[in-house]
């Protein structure tokens, strides 16, 4: 149910003090996600996507199911962190398609070496639409597991030697 426009800016009963995850305060979830950074040379776009399921995270606060679409908020960045990469245009017209598709490719490159079999399964689980909402150590563990992708892809001294664009 929408939030009364009075009541927007309370928190969520989840991070009270009574709530599931006890005494949970906005800057506590805005300290879980500042931990994770993207290297400077990944392209601005995907640093926005980032940071679009960064704020889901931190918003969460007032609005938990939040998280869910963060999640995919986090998946809609890596693949468009491995278009760029791969040098596929951003609409997914040109080479491969999907995710899976995009992982396979990187694998093939060099460009990753970390086992990525259950992340497009995951993603599917979030894009094709759920009635889950997670918690936000399930969160922190996906955005964990991007940002050391997108990391490894991006990995500044790679780029520079690959002469790839940031």
């Amino acid at each position: 149910m929408l939030k009364d426009v009075h009541r927007l800016l309370e928190g969520h009963p989840i991070y009270s003090e009574f709530g599931c995850f006890g005494a949970v305060t906005i800057e506590t979830l805005h300290q879980d996600v500042s931990k994770y950074e993207l290297p400077s040379c990944v392209p601005e776009g995907v640093q926005r996507s980032f940071d679009a399921a960064r704020h889901a995270y931190i918003y969460s606060y007032f609005s938990y199911d939040l998280l869910t679409p963060g999640v995919s908020q986090l998946f809609a960045c890596l693949e468009l962190a491995l278009r760029k990469r791969l040098g596929r245009s951003s609409d997914g017209k040109t080479g491969p398609r999907g995710l899976s598709n995009l992982l396979e490719a990187a694998k093939k490159k060099g460009l990753i070496t970390s086992d990525v079999s259950v992340a497009p399964k995951i993603r599917n689980v979030f894009q094709h639409g759920t009635e889950d909402i997670i918690d936000p150590n399930i969160f922190l563990n996906m955005l964990e597991g991007v940002t050391s992708l997108v990391w490894e892809m991006y990995d500044p001294k790679r780029v520079i030697a690959d002469g790839v664009p940031a």
